[in-house]
């Protein structure tokens, strides 16, 4: 598998290399790691739109198919975004936004990742983490990091898993349901 190449400097800000097509056998059968489409467009929004997966997102829900396909449009344009899905059996079962930071943050990215219910427990999020990190690394990116609501504990245990360390907290972030939750930023080094 390669997933990448190495980042290119375009007019002064680095970029991302292109993520490169990959399939992984799994217990469950191939998973291939790709690129987003717009034919991605409507399980990914179909993805976001799930009460288990919504309700942790900093966004209002539901989320328009019209919304996630501008989103798509944007992330294909940009030259510091990457979206790469996880497609199991035809079908997107998840997908990561990778976000370069610009100027002299440039070696750091974030992200949010999303999977189906369906999906989850499968092992096809830590696949794709992991031919993440391969794709960073050969893009330039030493540290990544993403926020994540403090009561998602789900979310919290695997990326603790994947050897992402807690280093900060913003008290008071997010609002659900009339109660407040911290947002803690776990960050990881990409060797």
């Amino acid at each position: 598998m390669t997933p990448g190449n190495s980042g290119v400097n375009f007019g002064g800000f680095q970029v991302f290399g292109s993520f490169k097509k990959a399939k992984i056998k799994t217990r469950f059968g191939l998973l291939a790691l790709r690129r987003v489409g717009m034919r991605d467009a409507a399980a990914l929004n179909a993805i976001v739109n799930e009460t288990p997966v919504s309700k942790f997102l900093n966004f209002p829900t539901p989320v328009p198919l019209s919304l996630t396909k501008k989103r798509i449009r944007e992330s294909l344009a940009s030259k510091s975004q990457e979206w790469i899905v996880a497609e199991f059996e035809g079908k997107a079962a998840g997908s990561i936004v990778l976000r370069r930071e610009p100027g002299r943050s440039s070696h750091v990215a974030n992200f949010g990742i999303a999977f189906s219910s369906a999906s989850q427990g499968t092992g096809f999020a830590f696949i794709l983490m992991n031919a993440v990190f391969a794709f960073l690394k050969k893009s330039k990116i030493r540290m990544l990091h993403a926020n994540v609501v403090e009561d998602n504990s789900r979310a919290r245990s695997f990326y603790r898993k994947l050897g992402f360390k807690d280093c900060g907290r913003i008290p008071l972030f997010y609002k659900r349901g009339g109660k407040y939750s911290d947002m803690v930023v776990v960050a990881k080094k990409i060797y």
